[in-house]
């Protein structure tokens, strides 16, 4: 028997932007109504190419949800 369960998250958009005084990056709301997510290089020992690269996948998590949402009504 097959049993669905109902994700809840943050609605999206979300954006990554550059957080100068951590050298690190946001992720948030494009209104500024939640932060989503810091992605701190001092945090994760990385590098910022790799912090900036982990925020802008966060940040497509939404674009990602909806397009395997839709490949599964097309697989159904």
């Amino acid at each position: 028997m097959k049993t669905e369960s109902k994700a809840t998250h943050t609605p999206g958009p979300w954006k990554a932007e550059p957080n100068f005084r951590s050298s690190g990056w946001f992720v948030d709301q494009p209104t500024g109504a939640r932060r989503i997510a810091l992605v701190n290089e001092r945090d994760a020992s990385i590098e910022r190419p790799e912090c900036e690269a982990n925020a802008r996948l966060i940040a497509a998590a939404p674009d990602l949800l909806e397009a395997c949402q839709y490949m599964q009504s097309q697989l159904d």
